[in-house]
């Protein structure tokens, strides 16, 4: 596991320290064995039963096998889709303004853009005069060269940060929520690398528009019931602090995104 990086570092972080179901070298049992999870663990999504793999559906190893398997194909997926991502986001978007409301204001607040992509979100922060220490993490190396001067780089995922406990001041999750299978995981681990009084800050879409979405989603992503999520939270040591129910976003305003913030209390 990584420790803490400093504003010019480039953190290797813990999702690459365990071997990928289908990688060269690897033992072809424990091979079979994350391709069974992966095939076992998609079929549980696409059947809706999302929620048993968040309740143990796996033994422990078949479980790790399957997040193997998973994480892989998020970062193969990334690095395609990678040139299709917004790079930029308006001065007056709601959702950035949502996020820099709750931001703390000190320059020694330590602040995690987890899931950053291109840094859209990072370099309009900057831009609107926030000093803090800027770390940007995704799944995959691509996005370097677009985060900000001076901020930190790691590659990692929600559920395998890879940094230690207490590393942050703040974490802003944009649209990234939506893809963590295992929730309570996810929300365990932000606060785990959340020091005690520090920000989680959430832009995530609403799943009552859902329906009324063309094509629907993937069978691992999901949208979000803001009180359900609220709730979950609450039972995972943060306090939720506010809820933006409707932000405005693309010169829109149809209740697809939600903002959420909240602070971590102690263990």
């Amino acid at each position: 596991m990584a420790a803490v990086v400093n504003n010019s570092t480039v953190a290797t972080m813990s999702s690459g320290s365990s071997p990928v179901p289908g990688n060269a070298g690897e033992d072809p049992s424990a091979r079979k064995a994350g391709q069974a999870a992966f095939c076992r663990g998609l079929s549980a999504l696409a059947s809706g039963t999302n929620s048993a793999l968040q309740t143990d559906i796996f033994d422990a190893g078949t479980a790790r096998g399957f997040l193997n398997a998973l994480s892989a194909m998020q970062r193969c997926r990334f690095a395609l889709e990678f040139p299709q991502f917004q790079d930029d986001i308006a001065s007056d978007d709601g959702r950035l303004l949502f996020v820099h409301a709750a931001l703390p204001r000190s320059p020694e607040a330590r602040i995690l853009d987890l899931g950053t992509a291109r840094g859209r979100y990072l370099r309009r922060l900057r831009a609107m005069g926030l000093t803090a220490h800027m770390t940007a993490q995704d799944v995959h190396p691509s996005f370097f060269a677009f985060m900000p001067k001076g901020a930190a780089k790691g590659v990692g995922t929600v559920l395998r940060s890879g940094w230690e406990d207490a590393s942050f001041d703040a974490v802003t999750l944009c649209e990234v929520l939506e893809h963590c299978i295992d929730l309570p995981a996810a929300v365990r681990e932000l606060h785990r690398i959340l020091a005690d009084g520090g920000k989680l800050i959430i832009i995530d879409k609403n799943i009552d528009r859902l329906a009324a979405w063309p094509g629907g989603i993937p069978p691992w992503e999901q949208w979000f019931d803001r009180e359900a999520l609220a709730g979950l939270l609450g039972s995972n040591g943060f306090v939720v602090e506010s809820i933006a129910a409707n932000l405005p976003y693309e010169n829109r305003r149809d209740g697809l995104f939600f903002g959420l913030s909240a602070v971590r209390t102690k263990a």
